[in-house]
């Protein structure tokens, strides 16, 4: 779970769409984005340091908006761009496991906002990547067990 946990961390503060933005430029962005949702900055730390994916609220919404939407994840219909996230996350993960764990999530763009639909993939994509890697665990275990 912590590789998942660190990824969406990554996911949310880095900016991997068309332009790599240098590390000042993305401290920035989250700064601007921390400041103006008003969301205490602890929390976003805690996902990394307590392995927890935070609860709904009107704060961290509005900040995944904005981090949403300034990394091109939120389109300007308000809509999740999962090719995108999908562009992000293989380099993470195999195309297979990508293309698995997104399939489950395009059809939910659910949400009175963008940082509800935000916080909704974020959640369906964490879920379905921690599945995908304990059924990858379990498999290996049991081929090494039998070469064993």
């Amino acid at each position: 779970m912590t590789k998942v946990v660190l990824l969406f961390v990554v996911f949310i503060v880095a900016v991997q769409a068309k332009k790599k933005l240098s590390q000042d430029e993305i401290k920035q962005i989250n700064q601007n984005c921390l400041k103006s949702s008003e969301m205490d900055s602890g929390i976003i730390k805690n996902i990394v340091s307590y392995d927890t994916f935070p609860k709904p609220s009107d704060k961290y919404t509005k900040y995944l908006e904005c981090m949403y939407v300034k990394q091109g994840y939120l389109d300007e219909d308000g809509l999740i761009s999962y090719e995108t996230i999908e562009d992000f996350i293989l380099d993470f993960y195999d195309f297979d496991t990508v293309k698995s764990a997104i399939e489950p999530c395009i059809v939910l763009q659910e949400g009175k906002s963008g940082g509800e639909r935000a916080y909704n993939a974020a959640k369906c994509l964490i879920r379905n990547l921690e599945s995908l890697e304990k059924r990858q665990e379990k498999e290996h275990k049991d081929i090494t067990g039998k070469l064993a």
